[in-house]
């Protein structure tokens, strides 16, 4: 059984180092050089913190709460072994609605409305490290140019009007 809070509680740098030991087992044995990605949501920042050269060791675990003093000292390099990423739904500019989803949880009719228990827990750190403001976020977007320049990277956005019923933008809806 996994305990959803407990993941929440997981930095997305931390994810991003989890993420490389598992295609690091894929092409292993398959013995294929480069994987194709296809991440959904928080997975595509997971995808791009280790593309970026930001996959921090899960023995140093992050916490925003700490400045991300996680992100001094060694960090897991990207191993070259993703040809495409493919990210559906990723808030790659940061996420209003993780905030706007917290305010709403505290109103028991508007419970089953929003599930998500990363982004209904004020405590988690996934539910800050998505909002658009974050040491994460801007992390990720000031070092853009840090992506491998040799990967194909396509990112897609649902058809449904972006943010909490249209209201918020900018968001994966």
């Amino acid at each position: 059984v996994v305990d959803a809070t407990s993941v929440c509680g997981v930095s997305i740098l931390n994810k991003a180092d989890e993420l490389a030991k598992v295609i690091q087992a894929i092409t292993t044995l398959t013995h294929v050089k480069d994987v194709i990605v296809i991440a959904h949501s928080m997975g595509g920042l997971v995808a791009r913190a280790y593309m970026q050269n930001w996959a921090i060791p899960s023995l140093r675990k992050c916490s925003d709460w700490n400045g991300y003093s996680c992100t001094q000292g060694e960090a897991t390099p990207y191993a070259q072994d993703i040809a495409r990423l493919i990210t559906l739904d990723t808030p790659h500019g940061g996420t209003t609605a993780a905030y706007v989803a917290y305010f709403l949880s505290g109103f028991t009719g508007l419970w089953n409305l929003v599930t998500n228990e990363c982004i209904l827990a004020y405590t988690t750190l996934n539910r800050r490290e998505l909002e658009s403001d974050s040491p994460v976020i801007r992390l990720l977007n000031d070092g853009v140019s840090r992506l491998p320049s040799d990967v194909t990277i396509a990112s897609i956005q649902s058809y449904t009007i972006p943010g909490l019923f249209g209201l918020l933008g900018g968001d994966d809806g």
